[in-house]
């Protein structure tokens, strides 16, 4: 198992936008504690103020957004492969009756 390396998260959070950060420190419960600590602290050094309910709220929303448009996008390539498989398989079932067909005519 690797341990956590806060130096790593610090450098990696640094490079993060502010509304990554407050997805990790408030949102996002997978999340160690001090790796919550540690985005909380680069908040700070962003001056994102303490009381950040607008922003959170808006990062909450934007992220419920972002997830009903990959459930869309789902949905979209669930019909798209369903169609796929449904034409191959009339194509097939088109290719064993000719072939049937021809069997039987060079059979007879």
């Amino acid at each position: 198992m690797v341990g956590f390396d806060a130096t790593e998260v610090k450098k990696r959070y640094a490079a993060m936008s502010t509304e990554d950060l407050v997805s990790v420190a408030y949102i996002e419960e997978g999340y160690l504690p001090e790796a919550k600590a540690i985005a909380l602290r680069e908040l700070d050094k962003r001056g994102v103020p303490e009381g950040r309910d607008g922003l959170i709220a808006r990062v909450r929303r934007e992220s419920a957004e972002r997830q009903e448009e990959i459930e869309q996008a789902r949905f979209v390539a669930d019909e798209i492969t369903r169609k796929q498989v449904d034409r191959f398989k009339m194509w097939f079932f088109l290719a064993l009756l000719v072939f049937a067909v021809l069997y039987a005519l060079w059979v007879s």
